[in-house]
């Protein structure tokens, strides 16, 4: 018995290959490429109120009138993003035959 993952490409952003295997294409990873830059950016805007706010007298700018950092502020000491570790593989044994899928499928219906 194997298990194939179903994997669902919505609106052409991934191909699936023939094997099974997930690729992203041009547009998906340009996608992923905004939402990082715009995360970064987030932070630095966060970074940067902190700021307005520690000068006397505080400065309290909305973001859709902010066009430039303050000359005093230091973008580049900003506090870097502390990397996280990747999550773990599960400890669960692997399923080689149907006796085994159906075991588990049981074990897992008991739970609910």
């Amino acid at each position: 018995v194997t298990l194939i993952s179903i994997v669902v490409a919505g609106e052409g952003d991934n191909a699936v290959t023939g094997g099974g295997k997930l690729v992203m294409s041009p547009a998906h990873l340009l996608e992923r490429r905004r939402l990082f830059y715009n995360n970064l950016l987030e932070r630095v805007h966060l970074h940067h109120d902190e700021f307005l706010n520690k000068l006397d007298p505080p400065m309290v700018i909305p973001r859709s009138k902010l066009f430039r950092w303050h000359p005093e502020f230091e973008v580049d000491k900003v506090a870097e993003i502390v990397p996280d570790g990747l999550p773990q593989p599960p400890n669960g044994g692997t399923l080689t035959s149907a006796r085994d899928v159906l075991g588990w499928y049981h074990n897992i219906c008991l739970l609910l």
